[in-house]
């Protein structure tokens, strides 16, 4: 826990910047790089948002890991009603959500909570506010527990090197059905790597009625802290590219553990990965592959790269953009900011 957290002037610019308030993409920075005129890159950015390529920028709230250390995989069986599909869309608990059929279970979903405790308080008041029906009239969940400490990998934006491969293999990109050309593609690159994004600290600093160096200097210190990274750009799925499968996979490693590890850091469709147990599987991870066959002809790579007796049990799950229902990681930030925020008025009430 940081003392950084324990200040409204820095919850309030955390909230803003977290939010992409006075966050934005530098187009004159871009025009510099790219030696193109300005109206150009302008253009092009503008197209890559009304195509629904990217979203952003904004600051990732890196904190949110310590801030809620435990991640749950949960297979549910939930009713397809209004409320539950707002209940989807706005709790601050959901990271994502998918409406993927699986033995008994129609919903699959990740989640980031404080511990085990708040993670069973947070299901006795869904039932309790009858946003999710009694057990008995529903299929138990099934749920995976992960300690977020025990991440191999995280790098959400990993997927551009892939579509890179992809655009030059055919010297364009078609996504979402726009057609994205080499300066397209330049921007789209740079924006996703964290380039030419700026922050308006005078805005900031007008809205919360205070002085722009305060600003520069606070996010200064979230950075050190690492309590946020440097601003970027996400694709609309977060860690996968529009059109793109994702992948959820468990899998058995027997041996060559650590080699198996390093490969995964340095593969591009695998953003996110996970070391731990569930029942006989010790990996988690989660793959983005522009399609099933793809995912096939990567495990085939792998199994020529490491002997087969590396390998024990898989388990995979495909989720296509039509099942996905929602995927927020900001929501869940944004919830923990707010949180603190609540926390500290309390505690000025109390004093």
């Amino acid at each position: 826990m940081t003392d950084l957290l324990n200040d409204k002037l820095n919850l309030e610019i955390l909230e803003n910047i977290v939010s992409g308030n006075g966050v934005s993409v530098n187009i004159s920075a871009l025009s510099k790089s790219l030696d193109k005129h300005r109206n150009t890159i302008k253009t092009q950015v503008d197209e890559l948002y009304q195509n629904n390529i990217i979203v952003g920028p904004y600051y990732p709230f890196t904190e949110v890991f310590n801030e809620r250390p435990l991640f749950a995989v949960v297979k549910a069986d939930l009713p397809k009603t209004e409320q539950v599909e707002k209940f989807l869309l706005e709790d601050e608990s959901i990271f994502a959500s998918f409406r993927s059929w699986d033995e008994g279970y129609n919903t699959l979903l990740f989640e980031f909570h404080k511990d085990m405790s708040s993670y069973y308080t947070w299901k006795e008041r869904l039932v309790s506010d009858n946003i999710l029906p009694p057990l008995e009239n529903r299929f138990p969940a099934d749920v995976l527990f992960l300690d977020n400490k025990l991440r191999i990998k995280y790098d959400p934006n990993s997927s551009i090197y892939c579509l890179e491969k992809a655009f030059k293999e055919n010297n364009e990109l078609v996504i979402n059905g726009y057609k994205i050309k080499e300066l397209g593609f330049k921007i789209l690159k740079k924006l996703l790597r964290g380039e030419a994004i700026k922050t308006n600290e005078h805005l900031l600093a007008n809205k919360l009625n205070t002085h722009r160096r305060t600003i520069e200097r606070r996010i200064e210190k979230f950075k050190e802290e690492g309590i946020i990274s440097r601003p970027l750009c996400r694709f609309p799925r977060f860690f996968v590219p529009p059109d793109y499968v994702l992948v959820f996979c468990f899998v058995r490693l027997n041996k060559c553990k650590e080699r198996i590890y390093e490969y995964i850091k340095n593969h591009c469709s695998i953003p996110i990965a996970y070391r731990g147990h569930s029942g006989r599987y010790n990996l988690l991870y989660f793959g983005t592959f522009p399609n099933v066959e793809e995912h096939f002809k990567w495990e085939e790579h792998l199994h020529e790269i490491f002997p087969d007796e590396c390998f024990g049990a898989m388990k995979k799950t495909y989720l296509s953009p039509r099942v996905t229902a929602t995927i927020d990681q900001q929501k869940v930030c944004l919830g923990v900011i707010k949180e603190r925020k609540l926390a500290l008025i309390e505690r000025e009430r109390g004093e």
